[in-house]
């Protein structure tokens, strides 16, 4: 089973590309042996995943994936078209 996203951190890169880090949600495990007696949680390391200057769709579709998202620019569909503002 795919661990559950905690937190999606998305930063500049030194290239002018972007990183993306997933951190992910502790798993409560009982804690086995003589001197523990108690609840312990596995944490998952995070995931770096790294987009050049040139990747924006791959990283569209990959925040679309990450967030399960429908219909963002560059996740496989083409943009939404944009509304007209309403006049008061």
């Amino acid at each position: 089973m795919k661990p559950r996203l905690e937190e999606m951190r998305i930063r500049p890169a030194k290239n002018g590309g972007h990183n993306v880090q997933h951190s992910y949600v502790a798993k409560p495990r009982l804690a086995k042996g003589a001197m523990t007696g108690g609840m312990m949680m596995d944490r998952q390391a995070p995931e770096e995943f790294n987009f050049g200057p040139k990747d924006g769709n791959s990283l569209m579709k990959h925040i679309a994936g990450a967030l399960a998202l429908k219909g963002l620019p560059g996740a496989g569909k083409e943009a939404p078209p944009e509304e007209e503002p309403v006049s008061a």
